[in-house]
């Protein structure tokens, strides 16, 4: 999977579904028609028409580190689980970020960092996951599994 850089400071969510679609940023915003504050509807809707072989799972509850360290051992799901990032205080705003093997494409940094690192940081940033989707892909699956980190 190719990282791209959010280009403004509200369209993190556009970024890592072009990110997993393989499509630039401008598709995506023009394909959703809007342009920052995407929803996880927003995802479900439009990133299987991005991606027709995509299918999405919703768990709407707080990942335990414990789940999060069995994922990154055990080199994730079959393409990656798209993270919902809020402070632990109570908060509407949250980022997101795709976890994809043993890295986390967060569309604010400049590249892919270590899973591990990324989860030490938010924990010293009284930050936590409040949500995710898991995001498999049919067609690579029946072609043996696929390993999107490079």
């Amino acid at each position: 999977m190719k990282h791209l850089k959010q280009t403004k400071r509200s369209n993190c969510g556009q970024t890592c579904m072009a990110m997993l679609a393989d499509k630039t940023i401008e598709e995506v915003e023009t394909a959703l028609g809007k342009r920052g504050c995407t929803s996880g509807t927003d995802f479900r809707k439009l990133l299987p028409k991005l991606r027709p072989s995509i299918c999405l799972q919703e768990r709407m509850i707080l990942m335990s580190k414990e789940l999060l360290d069995k994922i990154i051992e055990g080199g994730g799901y079959s393409i990656a689980l798209i993270l919902m990032i809020r402070p632990k205080e109570k908060s509407k705003k949250g980022h997101w970020v795709v976890l994809s093997g043993k890295h986390v494409y967060d569309p604010a940094f400049d590249n892919k960092v270590s899973a591990r690192w990324y989860l030490k940081r938010l924990s010293k940033q009284n930050r936590r996951v409040t949500s995710y989707m898991v995001v498999e892909d049919f067609i690579l699956m029946e072609q043996g599994g696929y390993e999107m980190v490079n």
